[in-house]
């Protein structure tokens, strides 16, 4: 698929505005490829229930929603992609619970700053990997040396700026060019 060659884009919509999500994945996939029959594609689930298009496997997605939007990568290969919004919590809780060791550490040298940063970076790894969040959440870390990513064994994540109090990661084999279209929001400007 020479569309997307080294490319990753990802929609961003109002969740609002998005009242199922398969429709308006069918919706994004079939304009992207050209294609006016929505009947294509049909969503099937490999293991551990990561989802990919029937009749189109050349083209891997990745859907996310947090707050007030809703989100999709597409790929020519596996990717995955995770919106937080930050809001409050038991931070050191759900770390020490959930989180691998050494991250564990990482926040609480950091104060916690980075939890919604670790998090998202581990869900969207999971996504890419297609395991999703499991009892294995712990077993691997965002972290490395006192540091995140920009790699969890051997994928490459990466932070794109969205709106403010969210974070928004993406994982991938390899990230090279990423375009974000917005649909019915306005971008955040800096």
């Amino acid at each position: 698929m020479s569309l997307l060659q080294g490319q990753i884009l990802i929609f961003a919509c109002d969740r609002r505005t998005v009242f199922s999500t398969e429709e308006q994945l069918i919706q994004l996939a079939a304009g992207l490829l050209g294609n006016s029959s929505d009947n294509n594609f049909e969503i099937g689930y490999g293991r551990n229930k990561k989802p990919y298009f029937l009749r189109h496997p050349e083209l891997c997605f990745s859907v996310t929603h947090s707050g007030d939007y809703w989100m999709c990568a597409f790929s020519g290969s596996p990717v995955g992609l995770d919106l937080q919004r930050h809001q409050k919590g038991d931070f050191q809780n759900i770390s020490r619970r959930f989180f691998h060791p050494e991250e564990d550490v990482y926040l609480k040298c950091n104060g916690y700053r980075n939890f919604f940063d670790v998090w998202a970076a581990k869900e969207s790894y999971v996504k890419y990997t297609g395991k999703g969040i499991d009892d294995l959440f712990d077993q691997f870390s965002a972290v490395a040396n006192g540091k995140l990513g920009p790699y969890i064994n051997g994928a490459q994540i990466r932070f794109l700026p969205f709106m403010p109090d969210y974070t928004l990661c993406l994982c991938a084999a390899k990230i090279d060019a990423v375009e974000l279209r917005y649909k019915g929001i306005a971008p955040s400007r800096p």
